[in-house]
């Protein structure tokens, strides 16, 4: 938007002020009007990203010249402070007009003299001082440092001033269940084939000596040949707690089956649970019948999984073994001997205590040491009762289990790490300055149908123009994170990835890229907080965002791997090293619950150290190793949100009571940022589709948000991978603009008429910004 110099206004009176910080010189001057400024135009620009009003009046800057006899005032001040002290001159440059007595204060602090432009040079009959006004200090450091990275946890500023460290709150982290494996490799001792006939067979498997669950002691499982039959030489699993999710996976298996007559015999590969007066059998793979000089049958597997289902999971005092059975005698050959079987189960981890650091306290510590403490951050969206308030951000090194040997407590970024590259782009966030504020809100913010000022009744000039809006017309859209996990057991079944859309628009080519760099995805923060190794990880210093939500009276239970349960003192005592229980929400003093396995009971926490944890019991005390499942009260806490806290229906999802960051996903993203790009589609037909062309991993993962602390997020069952309706995207969110544009010019605007216009605008009416602001 430009604006000739409402300066020419007939009785409008010009006042130049130099203000002079610190120095010999120190005061404020009055001075001559600096050579040129009529012919400047005012201008008011904003930034496409993140909305902010990048110039007013004199754009970013404005070069000006005084001389020597013709502005003596101004001549000799800046060529006295420049002698003085050079590039470090502070000089305020103001500029006031007069109306009717009433002064307007127009750039009110915002532009300083830049010293390192200053130059000084003969002109023809005096000499002249040219120098460049540039946005004050403060609004200067903070556009010149968006990309200098500091430390959150630092005691002084960039410009070397003494601040307090970014404020912390602690916060309770549930991980995804963890993965635990059993290896077994077949046993190269055994015979390849069998001449004795029975109907049950099977191969002999030595057990990895890494293995990581069950209470089972026996090196081998399976079957192996004797004499005159085959004999058992135990389950490939036992268990004294309940495991969840049981899984087998084959690899290279293939087997012949043959009847001690001519014949394929028809033989079936089993799973088979057994317990106290329980036995469940599972039918994983039915043999094939091969014709041939004799024929046989054969079980074939490259690689295939078999999920126990119905039930999934082992309760305590069960057992699993594999056989292959028939109605008739058989003989086997293996024809591998490279066989593997993997067996895998979904453990429960406990909530693990961390450290938190708001969203809105990063970008205040951020702006805090970009600008010595100048500028404060105030934000409704962000602030307390907004709608990302309880949202924390770490880095990946602040998130790893390291010892304090290796690290300290630090977080480094820089403000377009969270904010341009980051927050920004999820959150639709934008940011302005007023006064000696950054204020931080959403998109919906800054674009609001409010009449600033009323202009109906003036005059406007013959080129008025209408044209089609291409700055919000595109017809690719990119939603998501760019680093989301690839490398990590089940992946596959991740859904906070990234997904492109296209639209109705056919006749433009435009890309609308809102991908984050920030970690968000569930698999990719667990692995972070799992990394116990001292080498570096490439994402130490990627920022990782996380949705929290507060709970009271919050029951947490997890599993306590390799968990060695002895006697101290009389006592009880824990000892767990892969999840030491100082590191837990576990409290001195509350009452924990073993739930299964022994020493089973409910005990009061005398003491925690470290991996060590003492309990009440006294009597009865079983000693040894075991995965020790524990259940637990805590009065009150803020935690990562999960499917379980405000979403319901989770319909392909790896586990709803930890899947984190779920409004995050790209489609809720691409809901959010509809009201900007939707303004391109508004001659649209509401059955047009934003239609889903990659989505990344588990697209058909599906939620519904029922809590109002979720109400910005697109109501109603999501599909994530689905195509979605404009008609409901317009119904949630309807569009910012009207796919058009404006230009229009009018003349006879006063000058008061321009200030109110201005100042309503940007602003907000009678100045409440963060209620009517926006542009």
């Amino acid at each position: 938007m430009d604006i000739k110099n409402i300066a020419i206004e007939n009785g409008v009176k010009k006042i130049f002020k130099m203000i002079v910080v610190s120095g010999d010189y120190a005061g404020e001057y009055i001075i001559e009007s600096p050579d040129g400024w009529n012919q400047a135009d005012s201008i008011v620009n904003v930034d496409d990203e993140l909305f902010f009003v990048k110039d007013f009046i004199i754009g970013n800057n404005e070069k000006l010249t005084f001389w020597q006899y013709s502005q003596p005032i101004a001549f000799n001040l800046l060529k006295n402070v420049n002698e003085e002290q050079r590039g470090d001159g502070h000089v305020v440059f103001k500029w006031i007009a007069v109306k009717e007595g009433v002064e307007y204060d127009l750039l009110q602090d915002n532009f300083e003299v830049n010293f390192n432009k200053y130059s000084l040079k003969p002109g023809k009959s005096m000499f002249k001082i040219d120098i460049e006004l540039i946005k004050s200090e403060a609004r200067n450091k903070l556009f010149n440092r968006e990309d200098t990275t500091v430390d959150l946890f630092g005691t002084k500023d960039l410009d070397e001033n003494v601040i307090t460290p970014v404020e912390t709150f602690p916060i309770g982290y549930k991980k995804g269940n963890k993965t635990l494996t059993n290896l077994y490799y077949y046993d190269i001792s055994q015979p390849q084939s069998t001449v004795f006939p029975s109907n049950f067979h099977f191969l002999s498997f030595a057990r990895s000596e890494e293995y990581e669950f069950g209470d089972n002691i026996n090196d081998y499982a399976g079957m192996r040949i004797g004499a005159t039959h085959p004999y058992e030489l135990g389950p490939f699993v036992s268990t004294n707690i309940t495991l969840k999710k049981i899984e087998i996976e084959i690899v290279d298996l293939h087997v012949k089956f043959r009847r001690q007559s001519a014949g394929a015999p028809a033989v079936t590969l089993f799973a088979i649970v057994t317990g106290n007066n329980y036995r469940q059998i599972y039918g994983l793979k039915a043999a094939t019948p091969v014709l041939g000089s004799p024929d046989y049958s054969e079980i074939k597997i490259d690689y295939q999984k078999f999920p126990l289902l119905n039930p999934e999971n082992l309760q305590p005092g069960q057992s699993l073994s594999l056989v292959f059975n028939s109605d008739e005698f058989f003989m086997y050959e293996s024809v591998k001997t490279n066989t593997s079987i993997i067996i895998t189960t979904n453990m429960e981890s406990p909530l693990v205590r961390t450290s938190g650091i708001r969203l809105i306290e990063g970008f205040r510590q951020l702006i805090k040491s970009y600008t010595a403490s100048s500028l404060n951050v105030v934000s409704n969206f962000l602030g307390v009762g907004g709608t990302f308030f309880n949202t924390s951000i770490s880095t990946g090194i602040f998130l790893r289990g390291l010892p304090l040997i290796y690290t300290t407590q630090k977080i480094k970024t820089s403000m377009k790490s969270m904010l341009t590259d980051g927050a920004a782009k999820l959150l639709t966030l934008g940011y302005d300055i007023l006064g000696n504020n950054v204020v931080i809100e959403d998109l919906k913010y800054f674009f609001k149908d409010i009449r600033s000022y009323d202009l109906s009744n003036k005059q406007y000039l013959n080129d008025y123009n209408i044209e089609n809006d291409k700055d919000v017309t595109f017809n690719n859209l990119v939603f998501g994170s760019k680093k989301y996990s690839t490398k990590i057991k089940d992946d596959i079944r991740n859904f906070i990835t990234m997904a492109e859309f296209s639209t109705p628009i056919v006749s433009v080519k435009n890309k609308f890229d809102k991908q984050t760099e920030l970690i968000i995805d569930e698999y990719k923060i667990q692995e972070l907080i799992e990394d116990k190794s001292t080498s570096t990880n490439d994402n130490d210093d990627d920022l990782v965002l996380i949705d929290m939500v507060e709970q009271t009276n919050y029951w947490d239970s997890g599993v306590f791997e390799n968990c060695f349960h002895s006697i101290d003192g009389g006592y009880l005592l824990l000892t767990c090293v892969a999840t030491p229980f100082d590191t837990t929400m576990i409290q001195v003093g509350v009452e924990v619950q073993i739930t299964e396995g022994i020493n089973a009971g409910t005990w009061t926490v005398l003491s925690i150290d470290g991996a060590k944890m003492k309990l009440s019991k006294s009597t009865g005390i079983v000693e040894g190793a075991s995965d020790t499942p524990l259940r637990y009260n805590i009065s009150s806490l803020i935690k990562n949100r999960s499917l379980n806290d405000g979403f319901t229906d989770p319909e392909y999802i790896r586990n709803p009571e930890t899947a984190t960051n779920a409004r995050h996903n790209p489609k809720y993203h691409m809901a959010r940022w509809f009201p900007f790009f939707g303004s391109g589609l508004t001659k649209k037909k509401a059955t047009d589709i934003i239609k889903v062309t990659n989505y990344k991993n588990e697209e058909r993962a599906s939620m519904k948000v029922v809590s109002p602390d979720l109400a910005y997020e697109l109501p109603g069952t999501i599909v994530v991978g689905a195509n979605e309706p404009l008609s409901r995207l317009r119904g949630n969110t309807p569009p910012l603009f009207n796919g058009q544009t404006v230009e229009i010019k009018f003349s006879q605007v006063t000058f008061e008429e321009f200030i109110s216009l201005y100042e309503n605008w940007r602003y907000g009416i009678a100045g409440i910004v963060l209620i009517a602001g926006g542009i």
